[in-house]
This record gives C-alpha cells, structure tokens and sequence, in this order.
C-alpha cells in the first residue's frame, strides 16, 4: 500500500467524523451503551473532562452505529418499522456566538423548517408538526460543545432563550424526539438553574477515561489498518502510561500518534527507512506525548518570527488571542470567521502564512458554516490549554481578550446596519480602544478601525456642540462656584465657633501633598441601598430616614490607608480608590489626592487632614461599648485643630479645620441616632439593620474596629439564624455587612487578611458580579502574599468595570511584587495613570507615572 498523509489513520486534534467510522477503536461497548441511553430519554448530555472524545464518540460512533442497525432490534419491535426509516439525523450543529440563527439553519437545511427565519416562538410547533407529519419516525437532534453558550454567545438573553427553546422541545416532543449534547463537565453547574434541570440526573452520560485495553486497541489497531507497526511493545506501554497520568491524555495521545505517524512517512520517503515502523527515537524526538504539542507549536512560532519578527505580534494578538474564549476561571478555544482576519498588506501576508503553517502542523482547523462562512479555530481546546506560550499570553492579554469580546459583536452589529447610533461614542471602552489605535501593537482589523475612528469623531462632535451650549453659562457657573465655596466655609467657620467644648481628634497633618501621618483614617461614603465601596465601610440608610444627622456623610478624603482598604476620595456612588501620591508601596497602595482637588462646591467635600497633633489629656473622652446609651456612644475624639489652637495659639488654621471639625459633629450625632434606632423597641428590623451598618461605618472611621466588627457580625448573625422576611436582613445589607467587616479585619493593627477573603467570599457568592468585593479581596490576598489570587481577582474586577482606573493601580502595586512582573506593573500603572487623567485626577495620575519610574529604576539597578 502507498502511504501518504490522505492515509494517515490518526485524527490528531481533530474530531473522528461518520467517515472516519472504520478507524475509531476502543470505544465499540461505550457506543452501545450511549445508544441505549438515548433510546430510553428524551435528553441525554454527554460529558466529559475535555479531550475524552465526546464529539468522536457521537459522530463516528452512535451515527454510524443507528445508521447500521438492522430489522428486528429491540427498538423495531417498539415501533413496527425498520429503523432505517424511522430515525431521522439532523446535522450536528454548535451554537457559537448566536445559537438560535445555527440552529434554525440547521433545521432549515434539514427540511424540518421551511425557512431559516422562523420565530424562536414557532420552531417547536414546526417540530411538532413535522413529527405529527411522520409518525413512524423518530427526531435526533444533536449539539456539540454546548459549552459554547457559555463561553461564545455573549447574549444572556439570546441564551435563556435557546435553552428555554430546548426545554420545551424536551417536554412537548419526548416521545418522538431525542436530543443529545455533547458538555465539558466543568460547564455542568452553569446548567443548574436551566428547564433543562428536571431533565438533567437521567440525562447524564458520563464518558470514562478509556482502559489500557482500549488504549492498546486505538493505539495499535489503526496502526495495522495502514501495514505500520510499532517498533517494540515497550513503546506502546510507554505511550498508554503517559496517556493514564495526563488529564488531557486521550486528545494529547492523538496528536502525538500523529506526529509519529508522519516522521515515520518521512524517513520512509527519504529512504533512511526501510519498514514501515514507529520508533522510539521518533517518539523522543517530537518530546515524547506530554511536550510534542509544545515543541510543536514553539517550532511553528519560532520559525515565523526568525524569518520576520512582525510575526509575534500577528500570531499573538491578531490570530492566537482572538480565539481564546474565557468564562471565568475556564479556557476555551474559539471559532473566528476569516473576515476578522482581513488586513492590509503586510499584515495580509503574515496572516496568510501563519494559518498556512499552523494548519499543515494540525494546531488551527479551517471550515466553513452551514452559511457557507469559512472559520479558523484551534484543533482541540488542548491547544488552548496545553501550549504554555499561549497560557502565558493568555494572562499578559486579559484586557485585550476582554476588548475582543466586547468589541466583535458591536462591530458585527454596525456592518450589518450601519446606524450611527450603535457607534461607542459614550462607550466607556472606547478610549482603550484609541489608544491601542494608536500604538505599535495595533491588532485592530479594518473594520475595527474604522468602528473606533467613526466612533471617537462622533464622540469629539458631540462633545463639541456640548462646549458651545456651555460657554454661555461658563462665567456665571464659575462665580456661582466661587460664591458657595466662600458662604460653605463661612458656614462651617460660623458652626464651629458656636462650639463651647470640643472632642479632640487626633488629625495628621502635612504640607499639601505631603506624607499622611499614622493616625489617618478613611472616610466613607454614604449608600443607600448600594453595595458597599471599595476602600470604605459602607452605611447603608434606612430609606424612611430622610434627616442627614441619622445618616453618615461624606467625609475629608483618606490618606495613607492600610494596603487591605481602597478609601473613596470622591463622593460618588461608583467604585473609587484613593491613593496617596506620597504613600509607600509597603503601606499603601493608593495615591491621595492633594487639597486642591477637592471639588470646592461639594459639600462636603473631600480634603486631607493635617499632621497629627499630640491631644492634651484632660480633653480626650474614652468610648464605651457599642450597647451603652445613646449619649455615650461618641466615637473616641478624633483631632480637632480648633480645639488645639486653645492650647497652642501660634498653631495655624485653616477651613478645612472647620471642615473637619462640622464632619466630628455630625459623625457624633449619627452615633447618637443610630443608637436610639437600635434601642427603640418600635423600630422595624430593616431600619434597625441599617442602623447597624451605619454606626459600624462611623466606628470604623475613628478606628474603633472591634465595635464596628460587633455592628457588622449582628446583621450577619441574623441572616445566619432567621429566615423570616421580617427579621432576616435584604441581600443588599448582608453583602455591605460582609464586605465591610472584611475590610475592617484588613484595618487592623495585626492585620487578618483571612478572615476577610472569607468575608468577601460570601459577599461574592451572592452577587457574583460585584466587582469591589474582587478588588477588596485581591487586596486581601495580596496581603498574605498571594499575588496570583490577588491578580485574578483584579482581573475579574477588570472584566466587570474596565474603566476604573483604581484596579489597574491596585493590580499594579500587586504585580510590583512579585517576581518578573516589573514590566507588567509598569503597563498596569500608565494604564491607572491614563484613566486618573481622565477623570480630572493629576495628582492621581502623576503619582502612577511616578511609581512607573521608581520601576524603571529598580530595573537598571
């Protein structure tokens, strides 16, 4: 027999197809046992770890294996027809990006619709009609890689929508129908709370990790089916060993039996070999079954980028990243169409022979849809999943996957209907987006470009005509500005000279931009019904109290924090850090704005305290318990300059000292108030809980942690022990009570990093997509040491608010710390320093650029 590469028995990454059928080995007891699973349920979901053959397993196996069945099968005699007629094989389809238009193509190709534009709604009564139609026939319906809705269909509705679709096809057709897909068991728990569940414990088909024997028989078998032999049993054993230690053994096993497959072809054709034999000197050769993928794949690559080092950009980047599809903590491979892939020479070139090269090595796979559209994909998820250089781009390039993500469907949306309103003009994306326009490491194609270029001028003409609306106003807004910044201060100057005692408070102070003192403390924000803000304890206000003394207000900005809390400088619901432009890596991780940022006509405003002065004793008041009466419950005196001005005449004041002073008093008397709610035995429990978690803020504010912890551990306390909707607390005030007691655990003189990941865990299983919990937590696990955790939680928060310039700095300080991540620091601080300046932030933003040169220096010594 004349061999060649048509003849190769291996599939290598690729899936074993219905054609293929003769070659598929060792699987013959497990394609039996799926027949009957399927002939018995309406649904039946085939799962496996990634890489067991669970789409060679339905193509090449049950297929083939309905197709063959002959009269008199136990199903025949249920039906009275020969099965030949009576199952009828829709294609395998797999959802990818829009589940619903495949599917219907599908359908439509195969005669079960009579158009591809069917309504979602109307699909089951066409099955249904089809089935009434065909009595004597039996529907199979098959989807591979559901995991795709999940990792590709970016649409949450589009997706609920399909698996409702699917749920009902279920219901309404099961004596008739039978639908089998094919899922990663680690995207088994995104079904959970699917119509798909009532199904789910029957419909589970576990694909077992293959015997030595059946190893043996898909090693040797295919082998003999093309006269080659394996140069010693040794080998063979060699090779199932290998394959039974490796999670990915079964797909690696085929790559490598495929490598094998064309050296031996090779040293045949070159005559340096006579017989047709696998050797175990080309088994060492390509890296044995646990390498050969790597040194594959490195082989490709680093040919490309010798001949032109343009190349490592374009196979990064362009192509590599673009077909990651991550959801959460899984890795994915993904199906892109060549028309991402269109770009001008000589980036056309490059594109053109790195699919070129990739293709003939087995790592990409090129097709076309059931529209006739040619794609480009890994082989096999092991790809993505095995091949380290790709790993380790697959962690520099978070953001850049995110953008992809984000940026494709809008894209895709305007090539279709072109209307301006679909262009990002208020996307807050889209000034990443210009600047990647404008590097060196443009990975933007044209039609990408020219989204982002329309979008930005339609962005820069809106914003035009907003300037020429405004400048009429501008004078007159900026002396209104003027006026209420000088009648603000005249106020708290009025308020706090009708002072006759008052409480000292130790403030820091320091020249304007100067390094915080130790007894600094953070000011939070107040949320009404708002998870918690990063850096900060959260109050949460009873919605009833409309009186601002029960509530706790805005407060001068932090300064240096401890580097487990992200203070807030801004009194704004979004999520904020604030850093401290002077603040050390070793004690902070934020920069803090100088004074003249605050905004003069906020009230208050944010406003750095001064350097700490030493209190007399005669005029500090100790603080009882958090249980004690309302009037002495006053928060241990915090500094008031004022105060100290009675016992040092020559010491300077300024408004901020009022400020400060006004914001004493009112912290105070939100003790006070949130006492007398907590005590009232007519408060009703949701006022009561807020009450709680408003008098915690303030006890954290003046770094009295433990009762702060006691506030925050009641509302816990109750939703661990009630159920009642009356005296449980809302999932609102649990996540602020957890988040906030986490923070304050972080605060402590002797940090326990510990207990608050724990906390932030049980804010995160309740709300998944709170990004602030992710970004406290990171700062968590950077506080133990556990900068990889803490990145990964950066990243997560990255993925859920891209924009806020407070987690690249975070991320940043983190990555400062670990081992050859300097470079990537540096990028993540410029990155802070870009969104810093955008929001009218220079301090903030100097202070990054000025840890991005700290790290230069460190590098050059």
């Amino acid at each position: 027999m004349l061999l060649d590469n048509s003849k190769n028995p291996y599939r290598g990454l690729q899936a074993f197809e219905e054609e293929h059928s003769k070659m598929f080995f060792g699987r013959q007891a497990l394609t039996e046992k799926l027949y009957q699973q399927v002939c018995q349920h309406p649904l039946t979901v085939v799962m496996g770890a990634s890489g067991t053959g669970k789409s060679s397993l339905i193509k090449a196996g049950l297929i083939p294996h309905i197709k063959k069945l002959v009269p008199r099968d136990s199903l025949e005699m249920l039906f009275g027809k020969s099965l030949r007629k009576q199952w009828y094989i829709i294609a395998p389809i797999r959802p990818g990006e829009s589940p619903f238009k495949t599917f219907s193509n599908t359908l439509a190709a195969g005669q079960l619709l009579s158009t591809a534009e069917e309504k979602i709604e109307t699909i089951s009564v066409c099955i249904g009609n089809w089935l009434h139609e065909n009595p004597q026939s039996k529907l199979l319906l098959i989807i591979e890689r559901a995991e795709e809705l999940f990792t590709m269909c970016g649409d949450r509705q589009a997706r609920k929508d399909f698996l409702n679709l699917l749920t009902d096809l279920v219901r309404d057709h099961g004596e008739k129908l039978r639908l089998v897909m094919t899922l990663r068991s680690d995207f088994e728990s995104q079904f959970k709370d699917t119509g798909l569940q009532e199904y789910w414990h029957e419909a589970r088909f576990i694909v077992p990790r293959m015997t030595r024997e059946e190893l043996r028989s898909c090693i040797e078998k295919p082998a003999s089916a093309r006269s080659i032999s394996f140069e010693s049993s040794s080998l063979v054993e060699k090779l199932i060993d290998e394959v039974i230690k490796t999670s990915e053994g079964l797909a690696l096993l085929s790559f490598t039996l495929d490598e094998l497959y064309t050296k031996s072809l090779q040293a045949v054709k070159q005559g340096t070999r006579r017989k047709r034999v696998i050797t175990q000197a080309d088994y060492q050769q390509i890296g044995g079954l646990t390498q050969s993928l790597n040194r594959r794949a490195d082989s490709e690559y680093e040919a490309l980028v010798k001949i032109d080092p343009e190349y490592e950009l374009t196979i990064r980047n362009v192509i590599m990243v673009r077909m990651l599809a991550v959801s959460g903590s899984k890795l994915a491979r993904r199906r892109i169409y060549l028309s991402e892939l269109e770009y001008p020479e000589p980036e056309k070139s490059r594109v053109k022979e790195i699919i070129r090269r990739f293709t003939d090595a087995k790592l990409l796979l090129k097709g076309r849809d059931n529209e006739g559209d040619f794609y480009l994909e890994p082989s096999h998820d092991v790809v993505v999943q095995s091949w380290q250089k790709l790993l380790q781009w697959k962690e520099d390039e978070k953001e850049t996957i995110a953008l992809q993500r984000w940026l494709r469907p809008a894209v895709f949306k305007w090539k279709n209907q072109r209307d301006q309103s679909l262009l990002w003009n208020t996307h807050p994306l889209i000034d990443s987006l210009k600047k990647i326009l404008n590097s060196d490491d443009n990975w933007l194609n044209p039609a990408e470009t020219d989204f982002v270029r329309r979008s930005i001028r339609r962005k820069n003409q809106k914003k035009a005509v907003r300037g020429v609306f405004a400048l009429g106003g501008s004078i007159l807004a900026v002396g209104t500005v003027f006026s209420i910044g000088l009648s603000r201060d005249d106020k708290l100057m009025a308020q706090a000279c009708k002072l006759v005692g008052d409480y000292l408070l130790p403030n820091s102070s320091a020249e304007e931009g100067g390094k915080s003192g130790e007894n600094s403390f953070t000011y939070p924000h107040l949320c009404k019904d708002v998870p918690a803000l990063v850096g900060s304890p959260v109050a949460n206000a009873p919605s009833s109290t409309k009186s601002s003394s029960s509530q706790v207000s805005p407060s001068p900005s932090p300064t240096t924090s401890p580097v487990s809390v992200l203070p807030s400088p801004t009194p704004s619901l979004s999520p904020v850090i604030s850093p401290s432009p002077t603040a050390s890596p070793t004690s902070s991780i934020s920069p803090s704005p100088s004074p003249t940022e605050s905004p003069v006509s906020a009230l208050p405003s944010p406003v750095t305290s001064p350097s700490p002065t030493k209190s007399p004793a005669s005029l500090t008041s100790s603080v009882p318990s958090p249980s004690a009466s309302p009037k002495s419950t006053i928060p241990s005196p915090i500094a008031s300059r004022l105060t100290a001005k009675k016992f040092l005449p020559s010491l300077q004041v300024t408004p901020k000292d009022y400020y400060t002073r006004g914001n004493d008093r009112r912290d105070i008397k939100s003790i006070q108030n949130s006492t007398k709610i907590i005590n009232n035995p007519n408060t009703s429990n949701l006022k009561r809980k807020n009450a709680y978690i408003n008098r915690g803020v303030v006890y954290f504010r003046h770094k009295q942690y433990q009762e702060a912890i006691a506030d925050y551990s009641k509302v816990i306390k109750d939703w661990d022990h009630n159920t009642q909707a009356d005296i449980a607390p809302t999932k609102s005030q649990l996540i602020n009570a957890y988040v906030n007691r986490g923070i304050v655990y972080s605060s402590l003189q002797e940090p326990k990093h510990q207990l608050a990941v724990k906390d932030y865990n049980q804010a995160i299983a309740i709300k998944p997509d709170y990004a602030d919990a992710y970004i406290n937590r990171g700062i968590a696990y950077s506080g133990l040491g556990q900068y990889e955790m803490a990145v990964k939680d950066y990243i997560k928060a990255i993925s859920i608010t891209p924009e806020n310039a407070d987690i690249y700095y975070a991320k940043a300080h983190t990555q400062s710390l670990m081992e050859g991540k300097t470079k990537r620091a540096m990028y993540n601080y410029q990155r802070a320093a870009d969104l810093y300046k955008k929001q009218g932030k220079p301090s903030y933003s100097k202070n990054a650029l000025q840890k991005i040169e700290e790290l230069k220096a460190s590098l050059n010594t």
